[in-house]
């Protein structure tokens, strides 16, 4: 909704103490496919091939994190991955298609494909 999306424009500019002038929201649809299209992804120097969910949980299980960090971890592994162009090519696209379907929302609302085509699937993630 939008006023969950001007919530986490806020919460990000509190912690972050900058201004956000744009917010993609991504369900955990949108992830999986986002991470299956990417591979095996390298997390903490393990290597993973799971759902974004389950690697959130692991890395707060065996590794006691925070699920802000674990998130994080999953973000430098997918943009580490995107450094790989044909894995680039792949993610791009599945983000397209889930922004297509509706798993990936942003605010301002359709300015999506032109952010990602401008700054790249490694600086959206």
């Amino acid at each position: 909704t939008k006023k969950s999306m001007q919530l986490a424009k806020e919460i990000v500019e509190y912690n972050t103490s900058e201004n956000i002038d744009a917010v993609v929201a991504v369900n955990s649809e949108a992830l999986d496919a986002i991470l299956k299209s990417a591979g095996t992804l390298d997390v903490n120097g393990t290597q993973m091939n799971a759902s974004g969910i389950d690697i959130i949980r692991e890395e707060q299980y065996t590794g006691g994190q925070t699920r802000g960090a674990a998130v994080m971890d999953i973000v430098k592994a997918a943009g580490h991955a995107a450094s790989d162009p044909l894995k680039k090519a792949e993610m791009v696209n599945a983000a397209l298609d889930q922004y297509s379907k509706g798993n990936i929302v942003m605010d301002p609302p359709g300015a999506f494909v032109g952010l990602l085509a401008s700054k790249g699937i490694n600086n959206l993630i």
